[in-house]
């Protein structure tokens, strides 16, 4: 006899922990090794972008920098700006907030790196969250000093994402 659809359809005898959040979920190949490829070329695409911006930063060409700033980066240099202009206060090194406090800084060093000397892929001992559209990589400093940037993928291409300036 065959179980009725009811019988069939119910309860299992083992409960099946919940997915993740939408935001965790991550993709994967049957093909051996795809995965790593596409994590690779992630990191070079990100990697071309972060070194992109550095020069441009470096070289003091803000419209072509700004363009490679994630928008929420975008918002929050704006917030630092009387005028409300983020590209104004990327280019002055100078943001000023409604409560009068005021915070100079050097855009190249502090969005990448003082000195910048390489990017790296991991660092030993440290705990990544990626996703297909988040890329964290490390800029390293002449110095030997290293700094976590996460860069997301928005409007087709790879943008810093750096909300908080140090």
């Amino acid at each position: 006899m065959l179980p009725s659809a009811a019988t069939a359809c119910a309860s299992s005898l083992y409960d099946l922990p919940q997915p993740p959040p939408p935001a965790e979920w991550t993709s994967s190949s049957l093909v051996p090794g795809e995965d790593d490829r596409a994590s690779q070329r992630r990191y070079i695409d990100a990697r071309a972008t972060a070194l992109q911006l550095y020069a441009a930063l470096k070289a003091k060409r803000w419209d072509e920098a700004w363009e490679m700033l994630s928008s929420e980066t975008q918002s929050a240099l704006a917030y630092g700006s009387p005028n409300q202009d983020g590209l104004a206060a990327l280019e002055s090194g100078e943001l000023r907030f409604p409560d009068g406090t005021s915070f100079r800084f050097e855009p190249a060093d502090t969005l990448i790196i003082d000195d910048l000397k390489t990017f790296s892929d991991e660092q030993a001992g440290a705990v990544e969250t990626e996703t297909n559209l988040r890329k964290e990589i490390y800029a390293v400093s002449r110095s030997g000093e290293s700094r976590k940037l996460v860069l997301i993928y928005e409007t087709n291409r790879w943008k810093l994402h750096r909300t908080r300036l140090p």
